[in-house]
């Protein structure tokens, strides 16, 4: 399967990259026809750019995610004639969302704070 589009893949870490963006390691497995075991296809790093950046603060490693807009770009570095691959990643789902938009349905939200909720006993005064 590799990296492509609707892919699932698992997260194994996360840095901080340059301008905003995150390194991630990924990998992606299939399954062996012929054993019934699952074999590891794809790991590299790869770099969350814009939306997909934003959301994997919410991602641990160990989860799995579904790549939904990625891009694939190489390029020859001119002095060592040595080609690179980089793997892009613009947006993903987590394997447990049904719907991309609640990405922050796992977060608590305080409760709205009053001053009628203070006690007596309560104030440092």
């Amino acid at each position: 399967m590799g990296f492509r589009k609707d892919n699932w893949a698992s997260v194994w870490s996360i840095e901080d990259g340059k301008n905003n963006s995150k390194r991630v390691r990924l990998s992606t497995s299939k399954k062996n026809k012929l054993t019934g075991e699952y074999e590891q296809d794809f790991s590299a790093i790869c770099f969350f750019y814009k939306t997909a950046a934003f959301k994997i603060s919410n991602i641990r490693p160990g989860d799995r995610i579904k790549l939904t807009d990625i891009n694939v770009r190489t390029w020859v570095n001119n002095e060592t004639n040595k080609e690179y691959v980089v793997y892009q990643v613009y947006d993903f789902e987590k394997e447990t969302d049904t719907n991309s938009d609640n990405l922050f349905e796992d977060i608590p939200v305080n409760e709205p704070f009053s001053f009628s909720d203070l006690k007596r006993d309560d104030l440092p005064f």
